[in-house]
């Protein structure tokens, strides 16, 4: 249960980080898509929680969130811990805009699929070609 009750509070406040940077860097539609999308969201706090993250693709644009997290952090008389969890798990989540050594296990474990399951042949092909065959 404190898990789960971290888990929400993590996202309560990540959310709240990216409205806020949102309007104040002017972006659209609350900055979907440089605020990273909801792989982003799910991502962070996964990192948070368990030290990775499975999602696939991950596209947040680090920079558009870590100024706020920065100003909270610099900020007396807050509770720092979440905002410096936050920091922490969006420094180590890779961007899919780049190259990155994580990017084709989580493409492939994104494919929801078991061997023998798939509808389309092109899911097959997908899968033999990040599995590396």
């Amino acid at each position: 249960m404190e898990t789960t009750l971290k888990a929400v509070r993590l996202a309560g406040t990540l959310s709240d980080v990216i409205n806020t940077s949102a309007r104040a860097l002017g972006l659209y539609a609350d900055g979907y898509g440089v605020t990273g999308v909801c792989n982003d969201s799910v991502a962070v706090v996964e990192q948070a929680l368990l030290g990775r993250a499975d999602q696939y693709p991950l596209l947040m644009r680090d920079a558009t969130l870590l100024g706020e997290l920065k100003q909270r952090l610099d900020t007396p008389g807050r509770d720092h811990a979440d905002y410096a969890t936050l920091r922490k798990a969006i420094e180590a989540l890779p961007n899919d805009s780049q190259n990155n050594p994580t990017r084709r296990e989580r493409a492939l474990k994104s494919i929801p699929w078991a061997d023998g399951e798939e509808p389309f042949t092109s899911t097959v092909d997908a899968k033999k070609i990040l599995a590396g065959g």
